[in-house]
């Protein structure tokens, strides 16, 4: 069964990535930002015996992928293991050394919001030491964004701020909202599947949730931010911005891997989705690879 579309010449795609207020909590402050100092990038392995003491002038969200330590910020002491997660404000100071043998890996974005944020300081304590839920998830967009950002060219750029908002936003998420249900694990599931095939209707993946089409619009909305036709946008040219990249196979195979039977409107939401053709995107791929 081929990918139903209705193709909308009119629709436009913001330049500017449009995230959701936290439904509980302090809103969102970042809908933009800028990467400063180091980028963002993985860090190490570190030797062991790591200590590192620092003062940021900028904001620093730090991810932990491997190692344990223990860390100290704000006066306060955090034990620090696989997945840890801090958000540090710019001003401040921390210090942290490794507590095993084993080399620290970790991720850091250095960013400064493009708008003026009106970040409330004070009352984040959940974002400091916060435990990842959705570990796989913090993983792929640190890689992400690290071999997009090592690319250096403005496609890079563009995709590796993407990536790091994701991040940023489900840190935000994770911490001031409640736990997903396993429900919303299950559609998030759907979608990710649906985004490598494009074989369904909005419909028929809400019955296998055992909800209505307005029911699992609305609870897609709610996890997302978005609708889930434009959430299934993106994920399935995320999808294909990877078959660009790692196999040679013609476009039109690509779009049809994906579910699409019109190859030019597979061009089209590629175009409006990346701000460039596949075509491009490829060479510029070509010209700038990433890292294995």
């Amino acid at each position: 069964m081929g990918y139903k579309h209705t193709p909308s010449p009119k629709r436009k795609f913001s330049r500017t990535v449009q995230l959701p207020r936290s439904a509980k909590g302090p809103t969102f402050p970042f809908n933009e930002i800028k990467f400063v100092g180091l980028g963002g990038r993985l860090h190490g392995p570190t030797p062991p015996s790591w200590t590192w003491k620092t003062t940021f002038p900028h904001y620093n969200f730090w991810f932990l992928i491997r190692g344990e330590g223990k860390l100290r910020y704000l006066g306060k002491n955090y034990l620090l293991k696989p997945g840890s997660c801090f958000l540090f404000t710019p001003g401040s100071r921390a210090s942290g050394r490794s507590t095993t043998n084993e080399p620290f890996l970790n991720f850091s974005i250095h960013f400064l919001p493009t708008t003026k944020a009106l970040f409330p300081h004070k009352g984040l304590d959940q974002l400091l030491g916060h435990k990842a839920c959705r570990m796989n998830l913090f993983l792929e967009l640190a890689r992400h964004c690290h071999e997009t950002y090592k690319r250096g060219d403005e496609l890079g750029q563009h995709q590796a701020r993407f990536a790091a908002l994701q991040m940023l936003l489900q840190l935000w998420r994770e911490a001031f909202e409640p736990m997903p249900q396993k429900e919303d694990e299950k559609i998030m599931e759907i979608l990710s599947e649906e985004g490598r095939q494009g074989t369904c209707a909005i419909p028929d993946l809400a019955r296998q949730v055992g909800l209505s089409a307005s029911q699992f619009t609305r609870r897609v909305h709610r996890i997302t931010g978005m609708a889930p036709r434009e959430y299934l946008i993106r994920e399935r040219i995320g999808h294909a911005c990877g078959l660009l990249v790692e196999t040679s196979r013609p476009l039109s195979d690509v779009a049809e891997a994906l579910g699409y039977t019109d190859l030019s409107y597979f061009v089209r939401q590629f175009q409006a989705v990346m701000k460039t053709t596949p075509a491009r995107f490829r060479r510029q791929s070509a010209n700038h690879p990433v890292l294995s």
